[in-house]
């Protein structure tokens, strides 16, 4: 018992590293019917250049601000960038502003990352 213990205490305070799966939005239900293909277009170039897809989201956003997967998806670039901050306002967007409640591993993904940056920047002071 005491090992699980100190297993779980470990993992909540050592550092480590962490590999996950992400998947961009694809739903384009209410973007303007000209942006359609631009959309598509960026989530396929997303499987092979991610910074051309993220331009390509950034210009539809400027085009149709505020749509759901769009924001998404630029929440992705922005963690993909190490920009949390952005990262997590785009998150919180959508999941609080748009009621997207599948956003709430994202935005405490960002979260964490965050504290755990901000813990980097401790310990080496």
């Amino acid at each position: 018992m005491v090992g699980d213990v100190a297993a779980e205490v470990r993992r909540d305070i050592a550092p480590r590293e962490e590999q996950y799966s992400i998947r961009f939005r694809e739903s384009r239900k209410d973007l303007p019917r000209a942006l359609g293909t631009p959309f598509k277009d960026a989530v396929r170039l997303s499987q092979t250049d991610l910074a051309a897809a993220c331009d390509a989201w950034a210009d539809i956003d400027r085009q149709s601000p505020g749509h759901p997967s769009v924001q998404f998806d630029l929440g992705l670039c922005a963690e993909s960038n190490r920009d949390y901050p952005l990262a997590l306002q785009r998150f919180r967007y959508v999941r609080d502003q748009l009621g997207i409640r599948e956003a709430d591993d994202d935005v405490r993904r960002v979260e964490d990352l965050l504290a755990g940056r901000e813990l980097d920047r401790a310990r080496a002071r």
